[in-house]
């Protein structure tokens, strides 16, 4: 499609008045992820949570607001942000392993850096400044805690996806592995973001999963808007065998709306 456009452009020559800017994101295959509660945070905006060089979890600052639920007052000129939540606070500098943890200092063993104009920071001081409980499973960390991801926007898929579903087992699959390429084509004012992912589960019952109780469900998060997919009645949901895996392929596109995030919910349903 890409080389009969090429080609078009070419034939029109100076007649043609607008830009086109074809940009592709290549694909990075992960093997980390976090998993909060009963979802699955595939893809975060402009990095995915990933593993440093000190073998620490990193997120992105962003995340740990418009996810996680915390307040966040970020000073760039400063490089500085503080992150406040139920009632607790801390205070963390870019490329500084000090930080302020509810008005205790601490060093750390790994720092928050930048990227793209974004805070970077480790989930640790996160995990230790609001007491929140993690533990590694494979190659995730879990948090279980109830008080986050409930910012409005959530709550909102939240309550659609309990309308739309009678939940059987919240998590029966893990994310093995996921990849997201994305490719950008702009054209005059607009800019046209297609979306793959491919994400790979596997069926941690113990148990096989027959026919008609797999459930899927992702949420693409855009700033001005999410789109929310769940099996349809009418789809298939095939057979998985105990400690099988089944990869879920997905594309999507959006114009003038860049992708933030990507959520994952890994279930079996009443059939």
């Amino acid at each position: 499609m890409l080389k009969k456009f090429v080609a078009r452009l070419a034939a029109v020559g100076l007649a043609l008045t607008f830009v086109f800017t074809p940009l592709q994101a290549k694909a990075e295959e992960r093997d980390v992820f976090l998993h909060v509660n009963d979802t699955y945070i595939l893809y975060t905006t402009p990095i995915a949570p990933y593993i440093d060089e000190n073998n620490r979890f990193m997120l992105p600052l962003r995340a740990v607001s418009e996810l996680l639920g915390a307040t966040v007052d970020y000073h760039p000129d400063e490089r500085r942000a503080q992150i406040t939540f139920d009632g607790r606070s801390t205070e963390l500098y870019i490329g500084s392993p000090n930080a302020i943890v509810n008005g205790e200092s601490i060093t750390y063993d790994t720092e928050p850096v930048l990227y793209k104009n974004s805070m970077i920071v480790p989930l640790r001081v996160l995990l230790d400044a609001f007491s929140l409980q993690a533990e590694w499973k494979g190659g995730t960390v879990a948090i279980s805690d109830d008080r986050v991801m409930k910012t409005q926007r959530l709550n909102e898929i939240e309550d659609l996806d309990r309308n739309l579903q009678h939940v059987d087992r919240p998590t029966a699959f893990s994310v093995k592995r996921a990849s997201v390429d994305m490719e950008r084509v702009t054209e005059g004012a607009n800019t046209t973001e297609t979306i793959h992912l491919s994400v790979t589960v596997q069926n941690i019952t113990g148990a096989d999963i027959p026919e008609g109780k797999m459930d899927l469900v992702t949420t693409f998060l855009h700033p001005d808007r999410y789109t929310f997919e769940h099996y349809a009645d009418t789809k298939e949901r095939p057979p998985v065998k105990k400690d099988a895996t089944y990869t879920l392929e997905k594309s999507k596109s959006t114009i003038n709306s860049p992708l933030s995030y990507i959520l994952l919910k890994a279930r079996t349903i009443e059939p």
